[in-house]
């Protein structure tokens, strides 16, 4: 059978161009070389790569019958380019939105029967006001503890007041106690009650932390990607690394610029923040930032768990299909910051960011 020439198109609006004896055959070549591209490795399964963008078909056109078609595509990728290059904070659109936001609730000397935590300083147990049109969650939580007790949080709008979301807890512990993906709803305005038995020892600082995602939060926006998005778009891996001087009491301490210490950040870039490492444990890590709409986003501070923390934004992000991985742009380093929540011991830790440098959109 005689071959003709196909044009390809897929559903991130780019397209290959093959030659091929039908439309079936087309797509099966233009597949062929995108998954080389994006899959060089073998790593993803067939699900991941017929749902990625680069690789998902939108339509085959015969070459020379489409030619308007190919060029109103080509003029609308130029003015997607264009806007790009005309917003303030680089290039980079982002399909998903939502807000990251990390909380911490700490006590010291806690008595071994179970008893109420307070917020950290700047952090509130009452959830943000936010649209009655969007949701929002605790994606998950972990404890910090210097004695093993239960930790236990509470709401009147969960499944009940009584006993809630209850664990036993390990010393020094840090991973996370939610699956990964069962996300729990949080509501507007709630107040959420968080309990801990803890030491009973003069002294002692111990947390529950929480992570929550809302779809919206006030007019706060933060630069926000899926996994789809991140593997459509990664190009290079980079770490930034800092030596955070922490504090001895229960607040965020030790802040400082995510560059300050190794800066090979590109101007007009976009970064992903995939994941980190530390190399002491503290009972969180955080960033903050106006790309991350200012409130902080991080993680545990697990020295041990290195397979968790490395892949901690794009884990979230693939368990729960919400755009979980926060982005950077390299304009903004030297205000985004790096901060921690210690205990009373005061061991400063260092923070590897691990960044996925993005291509344009």
């Amino acid at each position: 059978m005689p071959q003709g020439k196909f044009r390809v198109f897929f559903t991130d609006k780019s397209y290959e161009d093959v030659d091929a004896t039908d439309r079936n055959d087309a797509k099966t070549k233009a597949a062929t070389v995108r998954i080389k591209d994006v899959d060089p490795g073998g790593r993803l399964d067939r699900a991941e790569l017929a749902s990625h963008a680069r690789v998902k078909i939108a339509r085959v056109a015969e070459h020379n019958v489409d030619d308007i078609t190919a060029a109103i595509v080509l003029l609308v990728a130029g003015a997607a380019l264009l806007a790009d290059l005309l917003h303030p904070i680089g290039a980079g659109r982002h399909v998903g939105a939502g807000v990251l936001q990390l909380i911490g609730a700490s006590g010291t000397a806690i008595s071994a029967t179970i008893s109420a935590l307070a917020a950290v300083t700047g952090d509130s147990l009452t959830i943000p006001f936010f649209s009655d049109a969007k949701k929002a969650w605790l994606l998950q939580l972990w404890t910090d503890v210097q004695v093993a007790g239960t930790v236990r949080v509470r709401s009147g709008k969960w499944h009940d007041d009584v006993q809630g979301i209850r664990y036993k807890t390990i010393i020094s512990d840090l991973r996370p106690l939610l699956p990964f993906g069962m996300r729990q709803p949080i509501y507007s305005g709630d107040t959420l009650h968080v309990d801990l038995a803890g030491s009973a020892v003069a002294g002692d600082i111990e947390y529950v932390v929480m992570l929550m995602y809302y779809e919206e939060l006030s007019s706060q926006s933060a630069k926000m990607i899926t996994y789809e998005q991140l593997e459509a778009r990664r190009v290079n891996m980079i770490t930034a690394e800092n030596t955070i001087a922490t504090g001895t009491t229960a607040a965020w301490t030790g802040a400082e610029a995510i560059n300050s210490e190794i800066d090979q950040f590109h101007t007009r870039t976009e970064y992903a923040l995939v994941g980190y490492t530390v190399d002491v444990e503290a009972s969180a890590v955080a960033w903050r930032g106006p790309d991350f709409a200012n409130v902080r986003c991080g993680g545990p501070g697990d020295e041990t768990a290195r397979e968790v923390t490395a892949n901690w934004f794009a884990m979230l992000a693939r368990a729960t299909g919400l755009a979980c991985i926060p982005v950077l742009s390299g304009d903004n380093k030297a205000a985004t910051v790096v901060e921690t929540l210690q205990d009373e011991n005061g061991a400063d830790t260092t923070l590897s960011s691990i960044l996925a440098e993005l291509r344009p959109q």
